[in-house]
């Protein structure tokens, strides 16, 4: 759906941006995997707050990322700063 590819084109971008500012350690080769399920997870919320929490708890717990330098909320101020709000 066009939601879903807007969610997984966002995610990307924040899974980008978490890395390149050394918040998180994802293989190049995961990034688009770990931002489809960052979409998917996204879609099962039920307001913008609660999108913000399962992507990052989606983030935080995936066997995709190989290290988490970074605390929930430094995360998730990344990701709501991409997400316009």
């Amino acid at each position: 759906t066009p939601f879903l590819e807007k969610m997984r084109d966002a995610a990307l971008e924040a899974v980008q941006a978490l890395s390149e500012r050394s918040l998180v350690e994802v293989a190049e080769e995961e990034m688009r995997r770990l931002a489809f399920d960052m979409a998917n997870a996204a879609a099962e919320a039920r307001s913008p707050k609660q999108m913000i929490e399962l992507m990052t708890r989606e983030l935080v717990d995936s066997d995709r990322v190989e290290e988490v330098y970074a605390s929930d909320d430094e995360i998730t101020d990344v990701l709501q700063s991409l997400m316009g709000g």
